[in-house]
């Protein structure tokens, strides 16, 4: 195996290269791959969806800050031939050319645990279907969603019963009052089904400079579950860090032997 097909972490963000994105489809042991501020069109996405395609590995899929709607090839793309991803990050990212049921396959990736999904888009009825397909969820952040109500919350609270932290952060369709609907809405579930107790706790974060509702246990057992919910992504982190130093190491051992060629 070469040592490009034995990468497991890359960081691509807006500065780099554009031909590094169609580099990626040799990587076939990728697992964490995230791409930060990048102007996507219909070659980059073609490049992006061939190295998915590749990556039957990967766990973690993060894309912020970018231009460009999320079509649905790269939907597909994820759907079909990611079956291990584990962490979803979509952060500011264009959704407005995707049609809602293209949206619902999301539903197929049934390994995930952590789903950061924002978009005015995305309604009750796909967030019930995504969900349904996805209940192994602990982590959903779906922060200025202005489409999504009660409804769709407490569709989301009935189909993960692993769900231990909710982020409705300035979601216009939710107001502070629905959080008591929310929260008498946990107490039926848990009563109903007993397994739902494990959890202990089920944090809701909603609108900005409002304190999260605990919902069903106490802080202590938040913390505890919290510690455990981070482990994925802080070790994303420290992979993502110690790559961008290797590379920055190599980088700088080849200008120094350039130039010292050149003198």
């Amino acid at each position: 195996m070469s040592k490009t097909q034995r990468i497991r972490h890359w960081l691509l963000k807006d500065h780099d290269r554009e031909e590094d994105l169609s580099l990626i489809k040799n990587f076939s042991e990728m697992e964490y791959l995230t791409l930060i501020g990048h102007q996507f069109d219909e070659i980059t996405y073609s490049d992006l969806c061939d190295s998915i395609v590749c990556m039957p590995n990967l766990k973690v899929f993060s894309v912020s800050q970018s231009t460009g709607p999320l079509n649905e090839n790269m939907i597909d793309a994820l759907t079909e031939n990611c079956a291990n991803l584990e962490y979803l990050h979509l952060y500011k990212f264009q959704m407005e050319n995707v049609f809602l049921n293209c949206l619902k396959k999301f539903g197929k990736l049934h390994k995930l645990k952590i789903l950061n999904f924002s978009s005015d888009i995305i309604n009750d009825e796909v967030l019930d279907e995504i969900t349904k397909g996805t209940n192994q969820l602990e982590r959903l952040v779906l922060g200025s969603n202005t489409l999504i109500t009660v409804n769709g919350i407490c569709a989301v609270l009935k189909n993960c019963k692993e769900l231990v932290e909710l982020d409705i952060s300035w979601c216009k369709g939710i107001t502070k009052n629905n959080i008591g609907q929310i929260d008498s809405f946990y107490t039926a579930l848990c009563k109903d089904e007993p397994e739902r107790l494990r959890n202990e706790t089920l944090k809701v974060s909603y609108h900005m400079g409002e304190r999260a509702q605990l919902l069903g246990g106490e802080q202590w057992r938040w913390e505890q579950r919290k510690d455990r919910l981070k482990q994925l992504i802080t070790g994303w982190d420290v992979h993502l860090e110690t790559i961008r130093k290797r590379f920055q190491d190599r980088f700088c051992e080849e200008a120094a032997s350039e130039e010292k060629d050149i003198r």
